[in-house]
């Protein structure tokens, strides 16, 4: 449905909002959007479930910076092959 939806606005990118309102990305939020290429994730994010990226094989980062320290639940960016390096955060 999210792929769906990104298609018809002619979407690519997803940034998630940096004002502090979005501190989860769900399960399977974007589960399957083949058509997006980009993420960016600001500091107010602090869980990503499991799935919740996965088989977004358009993804093109050669690097992604996850911020603070968050929870990655499990497959959150599984069949991602385009992504080759990710950095975590050191949790305190």
């Amino acid at each position: 449905m999210v792929e769906a939806k990104m298609k018809q606005l002619g979407y690519d990118e997803v940034c998630i909002d940096g004002t502090g309102n979005v501190k989860n990305i769900n399960q399977f939020a974007f589960r399957n959007c083949s058509s997006l290429t980009d993420t960016d994730f600001w500091e107010s994010v602090e869980n990503i479930e499991a799935s919740a990226f996965e088989g977004c094989y358009s993804l093109q980062k050669d690097n992604m910076s996850l911020p603070q320290c968050l929870k990655v639940g499990d497959s959150a960016f599984k069949n991602n092959f385009n992504i080759t390096e990710m950095r975590l955060p050191k949790c305190k």
